[in-house]
């Protein structure tokens, strides 16, 4: 596992250590640069992209009657349920965990 140690902020303000300003703002300026590796998965994301399942993904709850300043959670069934694909270089690092059968669920708190 890769660990960062070094990561200091880079806005003075501490209002804007938020992930949604973090992601615009670098989507805005270096939008092919890597926001996420997963190792596991082998999968690498881009700024661009996250933002972009993001706003998919807030905009879908926005339809489905979720408002401004609300909280949301979203489940997906675990990618180590029975029956799910374990590729050997991930299946050692599955953990069990309760999972709901919705794969997009919008809960208001």
């Amino acid at each position: 596992m890769q660990t960062y140690t070094d990561l200091k902020p880079t806005f003075t303000d501490p209002e804007d250590w938020t992930l949604n300003h973090v992601l615009r703002t670098y989507a805005a300026s270096q939008p092919d640069s890597e926001f996420l590796v997963t190792p596991e998965e082998n999968r690498r994301f881009t700024y661009a992209e996250m933002l972009s399942s993001a706003e998919r993904i807030a905009s879908t709850w926005y339809r489905t009657g979720a408002q401004q300043g609300e909280r949301v959670v979203r489940t997906r069934p675990s990618s180590c349920a029975p029956g799910s694909p374990r590729p050997s270089a991930r299946s050692s690092r599955c953990r069990s965990t309760p999972t709901t059968r919705a794969s997009s669920s919008v809960t208001r708190w």
